[in-house]
């Protein structure tokens, strides 16, 4: 998946790629930090990335439809 313009794997951790290093913004470990990270995601095609963001905690608040949050919890 993706945040912030950088990449992350399943498990919510950085890629080790040369994109997430040439990305000025904020650092995923420094997202970590932030007490409330809302997620905006609709679309059952976007649920990895979102269920990688959740296991990553990357984001604590999650805004999403119905089909969305029903395939993000069947992957779990």
């Amino acid at each position: 998946g993706h945040i912030c313009a950088r990449l992350f794997t399943a498990a919510g951790k950085p890629c080790e790629i040369a994109l997430n290093r040439r990305v000025i913004g904020i650092d995923l470990e420094d997202l970590r930090l932030i007490p409330r990270v809302v997620a905006v995601a609709r679309g059952i095609e976007k649920s990895a990335g979102v269920l990688g963001a959740l296991r990553g905690s990357l984001i604590n608040v999650l805004i999403t439809d119905e089909p969305t949050a029903a395939e993000v919890l069947r992957l779990r």
